[in-house]
């Protein structure tokens, strides 16, 4: 049941970050030829920022979660099993210790601009803006919680040089 809420989640958080992406665009599309006709788009700049740190932060939570980010597993692959394991757990709780940071700051962050509104639509706060990071972050404390898990189990030399 719950890895199926998980997957659900997963699946919606592909889809907001892609259509952020594609709402990005679009934007600012229409910004650049509202100026080229002499009509600009004030709104169009601040909802382009918005959809891009959405895709961005949610994009990047994506893409560890696959196992899409880079990594230096030239050097890990000299190591023995149980090494690697230690070695992998060293980074995850160095990376755990940086997101747990990050939504701290992020939070205080989206506090303190919950005031601020954008230029082009003053009806929306920028907290929308910043609010994506420490968001993004929890989703991606559960994603690396879930990478070690499934590494930790891993008896494969390459699939772990691989996370």
């Amino acid at each position: 049941m719950l890895n199926k809420i998980i997957a659900k989640i997963h699946v919606v958080e592909m889809w907001v970050s892609m259509f952020g992406l594609v709402v990005l665009t679009v934007c600012i599309f229409i910004g650049a030829v509202g100026r080229c006709i002499g009509h600009p788009q004030a709104w169009s700049t601040d909802v382009g920022m918005m959809m891009l740190a959405w895709s961005t932060f949610l994009g990047g939570d994506v893409a560890f979660r696959n196992g899409r980010f880079a990594n230096l597993n030239l050097l890990l692959k000299k190591f023995p099993l149980k090494m690697q394991k230690v070695i992998i757990l060293l980074s995850y709780l160095a990376m755990l210790v940086f997101l747990l940071l990050m939504i701290y700051q992020g939070f205080i962050l989206s506090w303190t601009t919950r005031f601020r509104s954008f230029n082009g639509v003053p009806q929306l706060s920028y907290t929308w803006v910043t609010l994506s990071l420490p968001v993004s972050c929890c989703f991606m404390i559960f994603s690396l919680i879930s990478r070690f898990l499934k590494l930790w189990k891993s008896t494969d030399k390459e699939e772990l040089s691989n996370m």
